[in-house]
């Protein structure tokens, strides 16, 4: 795991804001090296697991990539430009 991912994931567990969660999103979307179009292809529950962010994804968003990925970007993608669907869509 980046440093910069270990530390933003330290923080947000820490002071459980939405912009401290938000920057855990961006920091994994710059290790990645992905522009904003391919977030919801390439991130997905096993990238989450990949980079150590199982705990804190369950934590903050009950499990879901999709409410991560929409936390950090609002509005900009649906459920289904996901990877794959969610659950009951």
């Amino acid at each position: 795991m980046n440093s910069t991912l270990k530390r933003a994931k330290k923080e947000s567990f820490r002071l459980r804001t939405r912009a401290s969660k938000r920057l855990v999103i961006f920091a994994l979307v710059r290790l990645l090296d992905l522009e904003p179009p391919e977030v919801p292809k390439k991130i997905k529950y096993q990238t989450f697991v990949d980079y150590g962010l199982a705990r804190w994804r369950w934590v903050f968003f009950n499990n879901s990539p999709f409410r991560a990925i929409n936390l950090a970007y609002p509005g900009k993608f649906l459920p289904h430009d996901m990877a794959m669907t969610p659950m009951r869509y």
